[in-house]
């Protein structure tokens, strides 16, 4: 699905799902921001809920040539 170019969405840095299993409020400080639609669904698309810093962790692990390549 194409998206219009300005399109935005909110992103929870911590998932919501995650927030719930803790017991919080998804829409803590700090922990929405405003992203570009397809960037967002991309982002799910390669690493479903992961914390921005598992993401990274992920791609050092997965898609780096440091270990094996």
């Amino acid at each position: 699905m194409k998206y219009p170019r300005h399109a935005t969405n909110r992103h929870h840095l911590v998932p919501s799902s995650r927030c719930r299993e803790l017991g919080i409020n998804p829409d803590f400080d700090g922990n929405v921001k405003v992203v570009n639609m397809t960037k967002h669904r991309a982002f799910h698309i390669l690493f479903g809920n992961m914390l921005p810093e598992e993401a990274c962790e992920y791609i050092r692990e997965h898609w780096s040539l440091s270990k094996e390549g």
